[in-house]
């Protein structure tokens, strides 16, 4: 959707007293809304990128929020949404170690030196 067609269509949803859906794919919920008409947000779809969800979320967490927003994942179980879901969660710890610093597990020293063996600058 254009950009100068996001922000009319924003309005009318907040505009709703009653209930109401808004129905976004996460890139498109990442980039630049203000969605503080929301009070739930419902990932339907993994993204492999957390980032991309966690911007998509924060789109209802904006100033000007007066609700309580609750983050919905729907997934089905003993799928590759399963997998996602699981790898979604390991690459928030280690953003969050390499942001942070912690003090490192035996087992996470693995993941690390198997991502950074796959740099493209190693090649």
């Amino acid at each position: 959707m254009p950009i100068e067609e996001r922000q009319p269509l924003i309005d009318r949803f907040s505009a709703i007293t009653g209930g109401a859906a808004l129905i976004l794919n996460p890139k498109a919920g990442g980039a630049g809304l203000n969605i503080t008409a929301a009070n739930h947000v419902i990932h339907y779809n993994p993204e492999w990128n957390p980032a991309l969800e966690d911007q998509a979320s924060a789109r209802a967490h904006r100033r000007g929020q007066t609700k309580p927003v609750t983050v919905h994942h729907l997934l089905i179980a003993d799928t590759v949404e399963d997998v996602v879901a699981e790898r979604l969660s390991r690459k928030r710890e280690l953003s969050q170690a390499a942001v942070i610093g912690v003090e490192g597990r035996n087992d996470e020293y693995g993941d690390i030196v198997a991502a950074l063996s796959r740099s493209p600058s190693k090649k």
